[in-house]
Order: structure tokens, then sequence, then C-alpha cells
């Protein structure tokens, strides 16, 4: 352990050596000097993991984290280093306005108008969001993107003529154009059974938890789909 320790400092340091002070930050040097005492005197401190932020040529910042254990494979469950890429503030770099995320989950009472069934798919397409929408009885729509954008389809959808519908779910996916959502190919109808449609829904991340806490109706994958 205390060899496995050094080899994390030395390629920590190596890379102290590459960057400039601008280009390279501990996340807390104050623990990684502790940590650096400690495996020259040969023992291992209760805190081993370090932290890092390298900015590169002001665009791109990456942030490290070498767990405990790191870098020894000699476990029953391999260690892997933590690393997240993000754009920085300045949006102009690329020409790109970074926006929040959301996800908004309707249930509605029924979903029989070819006049909404219409809006439904033209409103998507025109602020942008990706989804899907299953008509009949229940009716149930899910839309993605921009916070503003999901935040209008709302407001126009409840100001259609309903017996009943509801905002179920709002959840915030994240924030940066590089946010991965659960429907990335547009926005769909699907004249579906509920079950091939929990399917679908199945195939695009949401679990059978989610779906019976945002719909009320238990998500179950067709028998042959079943594992």
């Amino acid at each position: 352990m205390v060899d496995s320790l050094k080899s994390k400092i030395d390629e920590v340091e190596l890379l102290l050596s590459m960057f400039s002070e601008d280009e390279i930050k501990l996340g807390d040097k104050k623990s990684y000097l502790n940590i650096k005492r400690h495996a020259e005197l040969n023992v291992i401190p209760e805190k081993t993991d370090v932290d890092f932020v390298i900015k590169l040529k002001k665009k791109v910042e990456l942030s490290v984290v070498l767990p405990d254990g790191y870098p020894s494979w000699n476990t029953h469950h391999p260690v892997k280093p933590l690393i997240t890429l993000r754009l920085l503030s300045d949006n102009s770099i690329l020409g790109m306005n970074i926006r929040e995320l959301s996800s908004h989950f309707y249930h509605c009472h029924h979903i029989r108008s070819p006049i909404k069934r219409r809006l439904i798919l033209e409103w998507s397409k025109e602020l942008e969001l990706t989804g899907c929408c299953m008509p009949g009885r229940p009716g149930l729509i899910i839309v993605e993107g921009e916070e503003t954008k999901a935040d209008e389809y709302w407001r126009r959808l409840r100001n259609l003529q309903w017996k009943h519908i509801q905002l179920r779910e709002k959840e915030i996916l994240g924030i940066g154009l590089y946010r991965i959502r659960r429907f990335q190919d547009g926005f769909h109808e699907l004249t579906l059974s509920q079950q091939s449609w929990f399917s679908w829904l199945h195939e695009h991340g949401v679990t059978s938890e989610e779906y019976r806490h945002v719909f009320g109706i238990p998500g179950r994958l067709p028998q042959n789909e079943q594992q």
C-alpha cells in the first residue's frame, strides 16, 4: 500500500512539474502535503485521496480525483480515477449559450383530440424539446430540454381545455449542452400498449420505480424482455 501511495504521489508531482501554477490547482494542498509526508515515513495516513484541477488553454477545465487505493489494481473491485470535463464560464468560446436543462412528466385523463395531438408535436419541435407522448387513456407526455422552453411548453399545454392534466414531476437534468438527455432523437408520438410504452421508456433510462412514482402505474416489461 505504501508503494501504491508513493506511485500516486509521483504521478501528481510529475503533473505539477508539467503545468504552471495557473494551470493546475490542488483541491486541498494542506492535505496533499500531509499525505506526502506520511509516504516519506512509510506510513499510510487516514485520508489518501488526491484531487486537482487542470485548466487547458483557459477553455476547458479537467477535474480529477485519485481515490484511496489508486493506482493499485489488486482489489476485488478495481479502483478507477474520477475525471470530469467541463467548459469554463466563457460561453462565447464556441458561440454557445449554456442553459439549464430539465425534464417534465405530464399525466392527462386522456389524449384523443387530433388538434391537441398536433399541437403537442408542433410545440415540442418549435421549442426544441425532445421526449414522447402516449395518446389514449391515460395520456402521458414527457419532454426534455432548456428549462425556460419546457416551462413555456407547460404554460401552453395547461391553457388548452383538458378534463384533467397535471405536471407530475419536474427534474433538473443539469447545466450544459453536453448533459446527456434520456431522449436524444427528437419527440415521438407512441401508439403502444402500456407494457410496450414502458419498455420503450426503459430503453431510454426510465426505471420501473420512476414510472410508478410519476404516473401511478406499475412499470412492467413484456414477459419476453424480463431477465
